[in-house]
């Protein structure tokens, strides 16, 4: 390293590998989310835009900015010896050749100098794998940037990292970086480094990933290779060596495959592979303090033993000769269809003594063994842990053991086995506060595994649960066609290639040392400790968890640890000068606005039309014409998501996912003039096995086995449930929770003539939604379907849910039932003016409304039939307008009054940036309801510091509703406490966020 006599490289660098050659290499077809994000001229006579990408942000080469003016500045702020990233996107706007990224030397206002050596540029490396639910691109390792060659249409993911060796002066540094091709093109990014006066220190603790506990190996019967071909111990301590220079110090071990013989009524176990495996952590330095791995392989001998014993041996351990099960022959009580007994014990323990006494003679470091994990999965995962956990615990000792697991925070049936157990070290997934204080009330230690490669995972997530122990599924697995899981590869020489996964975690732990320092105070800096790590939610569940750390934002990470370094120099740990005053603040707060609406809502799910029917008779058999149409049918149904996880992690391919399939079933649906009617026809199981005990109106009629409808019509009267068992007894809740007693819906049911199967029809009178009458031609509903059978524990929906039954994104379409008309739509739009659309047989139809005043608004259908029709509505027309579809040659198709009612005008504050370093930018979020105004809407906003100063914000443009994202800058602004508020051009209607924004002194 330049920027000091006697520096060198430091090994963080030089262990990573340039490259290496694997297969399946390129980029899937794909196409880009929509955005208006659009290249300047600038960037379009150079062929390609580059500019900063948020860490969190899953790469991809579809992926494209959202903002419609991306950040192009690079902010760091950094201790001595430690390391700083930035993800950093370019997109191809042509073929591009010889591209190149680089860093500058930085410079201070003292001329103090970083050396351009200390900068690392990498490139992510595009693979793509078959597996059995299609192909997946996978955008995660990371190569050597250099001089690359890159096609049209792409965007390229770097990851840039800055190195601050010892003995830097602190302050303000300033450089660039360029990027450059051979055509000629250039743009250069301004970069910003805050070097404080500090060394950073690693946090103590057990970090690290899961990995095969073999070698890479053929396959074999219960040994199944997992490892990848480069998993050898020639590379095993170049790998942990790697793990050091990010900060992980422990293993997880899976899959340990040793040789295990009974000789003479005594065990035997060829541990040479173990021994490399749990050897090569301390060989390369890693300061974690155990060695984790499972007893699988033991506990599956141990079952197959037994059952030979039992069957060759009159259930007595032979004390003479060799008992011929080979490891590879293991098998559990699901594969041998046994279960466990007291032959099992007693090989078990044996082997775990066995494993313990040459650990000790070997000098293994402190061991600690899991029997089984995920065990709430599946129900021989349960049999496993709980008959080997007692043993194990007896023969190793409490010390040893971890119980891992995911029954808190996930699974309906919360059951914290680490405190009924009372495990000394207890890994969850999920933690929530009740588990938290329990497990801190034993002095337990607080692990936790799966959350993910996210800094935010491997930061405030640790530091919110006290965590002392994190590892992640999983490195080197290769899983084959269920899935692969490669974070890096041992390449050989002495190198690593890394990713983007490793090194966000190893941002997250340079947070977590940070954060565990301000906690070391104590109780005077709680507070604000607490406030840091609101970022943390502990009631997110898997995906919804999923999306909210993913768009976490770097300025928001960013400044939570700036807030938590100027706490600390408070506390007196660091000097932190502040920098000059900034300018004073402008006349008009600059902003911007996110023009691509933010996706809060769920993904559009499945829909179904319900086609108006005459002459209904509620019997069960399902004879009247409109149930066939299959517009109304839904045949295809999933598990919870939960269930879903569950059953593929127990699945080695998609033929055995298939196994656990639900019971299958169809519902379709029509309606005529007094109400909705849904027929159900189930396939299984047998009706005589199925339990009916509940009555009418029972709360608790979810304990039968039973079918569930949920609706949410348009009118503000909330979801309604309904229940219903094969009894026919009936449940009506509004707002899922609510019981509405007497509710008129009567249920048919009709079980199969063979006994096996049934069917159900439901009538769902208007009058019990609180609605007057039929709803009108085209009028959406929120739909969803399930089925509880709770003997099997199977809980289906139509549009899957995540856990808990519940609406879901389905949809329900009231359909005409002209054959000329396809479908219609309308509503005065929940952002918008009134709309009217849909689709007929042909084009150039004619489509009329009349309003009551004689208004007169007129469209025709596309050539595909399609059309829609917007129109604006005064308080003066609202009422019954008239509707007129007609078809080409002027036969009238329909012809109908409608209700019509003008659209809300208004603007609500849903969040805004809670903490942010001054000269950065805060977010807001907003809903926008234009009512009847035109495009191109005006919006105006101000900020409200703590004394009532506003601090007006540059009146924004707004060229669609619904949900939007402000960016507003916070150059010039003094640091304090700030509100927003919003509000309509042309109304009165404003909105102020209920949360303040914190904006922290400038850090650059």
């Amino acid at each position: 390293m330049a920027v000091a006599a006697g520096e060198t490289v430091p090994e963080y660098y030089r262990i990573l590998a340039d490259d290496c050659e694997l297969a399946n290499t390129g980029v899937l077809p794909g196409r880009p989310e929509p955005t208006l994000w659009q290249p300047v001229p600038e960037e379009s006579a150079n062929g390609f835009a580059a500019a900063l990408v948020d860490t969190e942000e899953t790469p991809s080469p579809h992926w494209i900015w959202r903002e419609t003016n991306p950040r192009r500045e690079f902010h760091f702020i950094s201790l001595l010896e430690e390391y700083r990233a930035q993800p950093l996107a370019v997109r191809c706007l042509r073929p591009l050749e010889a591209l190149t990224v680089e860093g500058s030397d930085l410079v201070n206002a003292a001329g103090d100098r970083i050396g351009r050596e200390n900068w690392d540029v990498r490139v992510v490396k595009n693979l793509y794998f078959q597996l059995e639910n299609g192909p997946r691109q996978d955008s995660n390792l990371l190569m050597k940037g250099g001089a690359r060659d890159w096609p049209a249409d792409i965007t390229v993911y770097y990851w840039l990292t800055i190195y601050t060796p010892a003995g830097t002066a602190p302050g303000l540094y300033s450089g660039t970086v360029t990027l450059r091709t051979a055509a000629g093109g250039e743009q250069i990014l301004p970069v910003k480094l805050r070097v404080l006066e500090k060394n950073y220190r690693p946090p103590a603790g057990e970090w690290g990933m899961w990995i095969p506990g073999h070698f890479y190996r053929p396959s074999k019967g219960y040994c199944r290779n997992y490892a990848p071909e480069w998993w050898t111990p020639e590379r095993i301590v170049d790998y942990f060596r790697f793990w050091k220079t990010r900060g992980f110090t422990s293993p997880t071990y899976s899959g340990w495959y040793p040789q295990i013989a009974l000789v003479d009524g005594e065990i035997q176990i060829d541990f040479a592979e173990m021994d490399q495996l749990i050897a090569a952590p301390a060989q390369a330095g890693l300061t974690g303090q155990a060695v984790i791995g499972d007893t699988l392989l033991f506990e599956y001998w141990a079952h197959a033993a037994a059952l030979q014993i039992q069957s060759s041996h009159q259930g007595e351990i032979p004390r003479r000769g060799t008992l011929g099960i080979r490891s590879d022959e293991a098998l559990s009580c699901l594969s041998s269809g046994q279960p466990y007994g007291p032959l099992e014990a007693e090989l078990f323990t044996a082997i775990m003594k066995k494993v313990m006494a040459h650990g000790r003679e070997a000098g293994w470091p402190r061991m600690i063994f899991y029997p089984e994990e995920e065990i709430g999965n599946q129900p021989f995962k349960v049999a496993g842990y709980d008959f080997f956990m007692p043993l194990l615990r007896n023969a190793v000792g409490p010390e040893h053991c971890i119980t891992i697991d995911n029954n808190i925070g996930h699974m309906n049936d919360r059951l914290d086995r680490g405190k009924r157990d009372h495990s000394r070290y207890r890994a969850y997934n999920a933690w929530d506060q009740p588990a938290i204080d329990d497990a801190k009330q034993e002095s337990a230690a607080i692990w936790t595994f799966n959350r993910g490669f996210l800094r935010s995972a491997w930061g405030h997530y640790l530091q919110r649960i006290g965590a002392t122990g994190c590892h992640q599924w999983a490195d080197n697995w290769d899983g084959g066609s269920y899935g692969v899981w490669f974070n890096s590869i041992a390449a050989g020489d002495g190198k690593v290639l890394t990713s983007v996964n490793y090194e966000r975690a190893a941002l997250g732990l340079r947070d977590l040392a940070l954060l565990r320092e301000l906690a070391d105070l104590g109780g005077g800096y709680a507070a604000e400790l607490a406030q840091i790590n609101a970022v943390v939610q502990l009631d997110l569940l898997q995906d919804r968890a999923q999306k909210y750390y993913h768009d976490l934002k770097d300025s928001d990470l960013e400044a939570r640890r700036w807030q938590t370094l100027l706490a600390l120099s408070r506390a007196g740990r660091l000097k932190i000068p502040l920098l000059p005053a900034a300018a004073p603040a402008p006349a008009l707060v600059s902003a911007e606005l996110l023009t691509n609406p933010v996706k809060f809502d769920a993904v559009e799910g499945p829909w179904l039309e319900s086609c108006e029917s005459t002459g209904m008779r509620l019997d069960g058999l399902a004879t009247e014409a409109a149930y066939r149409k299959p517009e109304a049918v839904a045949a295809v149904f999933h598990w919870t998501k939960e269930q879903e996880a569950r059953y593929r992690s127990q699945a080695a391919s998609e033929e055995e996912y298939a196994r656990y399939r639900p019971s299958p079933y169809r519902v379709a649906v029509t309606h005529d003039c007094r109400g909705i009617y849904f027929y159900f026809e189930a396939e299984d199981p047998a009706f005589s096995t199925l339990s009916r005990n509940r009555r009418h109106d029972d709360v608790a009629m979810w304990e039968d086995d039973c079918f569930d409808i949920f609706l949410q019509p348009p009118d503000g009267s909330g979801v309604w449930q309904v229940i219903f068992n094969t009894a026919g007894q009936v449940l009506l809740l509004q707002d899922e929770s609510q019981p509405v007693p007497g509710s008129g819906i009567e249920v048919a049911t009709v079980p199969n003539d063979d006994g096996i199967g049934y069917r159900q029809e439901v009538f769902i009178p208007y009058a019990a939604l609180q609605l007057d009458g039929m709803p009108a031609v085209g009028t959406g509903w929120k739909l969803n379907l399930g089925r509880e059978l709770h003997r099997s524990g199977q809980y289906t929906t139509w549009s899957q849910v995540v856990r808990n039954f519940g609406i879901g994104g389905g949809r329900l379409t009231f359909v005409d039932p002209s054959p000329e008309i396809k479908r219609l739509s309308w509503g005065n739009g929940r952002y918008g003016r009134n709309r009217l659309s849909g689709e007929v047989k042909e084009a150039d139809a004619a489509v009329v409304l009349r309003s009551p005043s004689g208004a007169i608004y007129r469209t025709e259908s596309g050539a595909g039939g399609e059309f829609e029709l917007i129109f604006p509505v005064s308080a003066a027309d609202a009422g019954t307008w008239q509707l007129t579809i007609s078809g080409a040659d002027g036969t009238v198709w329909r012809q109908q009054p409608w209700e019509v009612t003008p659209p809300e005008a208004r603007v609500k504050v849903l969040a805004v940036s809670p903490v942010a370093i001054s000269g950065d930018r805060i977010y807001c979020d907003a809903e926008f309801a234009l009512g009847n105004a035109e495009e191109n809407f005006v919006v105006r906003a101000r900020l409200l510091d703590g004394n009532g100063r506003e601090f007006p914000v540059t009146p924004l443009r707004l060229t669609r509703p619904e949900k939007q994202r402000l960016y507003i800058a916070t150059t010039g602004l003094p640091a304090g406490k700030y509100q927003l508020e919003l509000f309509l051009d042309d109304s009165s209607s404003s909105a102020v966020s209920e949360e303040s924004c914190r904006i922290l002194p400038a850090a650059w």
